[in-house]
């Protein structure tokens, strides 16, 4: 069983002993804090930011980042944001930013003292994301936060590290509904660029691409009781000493030439060898006898 579905996959044929059950969402989440709460009721256009547990920026990525979404919080493309960030990650932040509009902003400050910019050590991300006021989620691309997003309708800007993280953002970006960061060449007018893109939304492109995204995650998301059903399918049904009998293809009884057509593919083979050979002999004597006819 594999906790994904068609459409951060891609749609290929699978066999009879596979099966996409995801994405699982869990039936209850912790909810917001009081404070959590009352910011998110006071803030109209609120940017999550997460990494998960393993990973975190380098002190350049750190430096872009913040210093892009700060621009954009100047520009008032969003007017608040949360970011989950463990006290040992907070190594890698710089001292200070400048935007480019000559700003300069002490890091410390942000961290402790800013109304509007939210750093905590841990965050409900579920209930964030489910929040009508969050408009964007910059996430490192694991498949749980991909599925959490989606389901509550969520646009994110992805910042994959390794793992299944680069394919799922690459998957995601093509279904219209996010945007990647390019850590080779990572920059604030890029990564700027990109949030206000997903902001502002212009054309309604990612609203319009999300609609449907999240219509099939949250009818997708059902399938975690069928998840179950399968699993009591191979409690009860197998037979002693026969692994899933029922769920066998068919290929696996048969020699190894019918299961691979290679019968088939030898006769059709020998019919194109008869018909050559056919059309060469009446070729070869229309030749002959003309040739023939020619000397006499």
């Amino acid at each position: 069983m594999i906790n994904s579905f068609w459409g951060i996959e891609s749609p290929r044929p699978v066999g009879p002993l596979v099966e996409y059950v995801g994405p699982i969402i869990n039936a209850v989440y912790d909810p917001l804090d009081s404070k959590l709460s009352k910011f998110m009721d006071t803030h109209q256009r609120v940017v999550y930011i997460a990494f998960g547990q393993m990973y975190n920026p380098s002190k350049k990525e750190f430096e872009v980042l913040l210093t892009s979404l700060v621009e954009a919080y100047e520009s008032d493309y969003l007017n608040g944001f949360i970011w989950s960030l463990s006290m040992k990650s907070r190594h890698n932040l710089p001292e200070q930013i400048i935007t480019r509009s000559g700003r300069v902003y002490k890091v410390n400050d942000l961290l402790q003292n800013h109304a509007d910019l939210r750093f905590e050590t841990w965050s409900p991300q579920f209930a964030i994301l489910q929040h009508p006021h969050c408009r964007l989620f910059i996430s490192h691309g694991g498949a749980s936060s991909i599925h959490e997003s989606l389901y509550n309708g969520v646009p994110l800007l992805l910042h994959p590290f390794t793992s299944d993280q680069p394919q799922n953002a690459n998957s995601i970006v093509a279904s219209g509904v996010a945007l990647q960061v390019d850590r080779k060449k990572y920059n604030v007018t890029d990564t700027f660029e990109k949030l206000s893109e997903i902001l502002l939304d212009k054309d309604q492109k990612f609203a319009t691409q999300m609609k449907s995204m999240q219509a099939l995650v949250q009818i997708r998301s059902r399938r975690k009781v069928y998840a179950a059903d399968i699993i009591e399918e191979v409690l009860y049904s197998v037979r002693s000493g026969d692994d899933l009998w029922y769920r066998r293809q068919v290929n696996e009884r048969m020699p190894w030439y019918k299961a691979t057509n290679w019968d088939i593919n030898m006769f059709g083979v020998c019919i194109i060898a008869f018909v050559f050979s056919g059309v060469y002999a009446v070729i070869r004597f229309v030749f002959v006898s003309h040739k023939k006819h020619k000397v006499e």
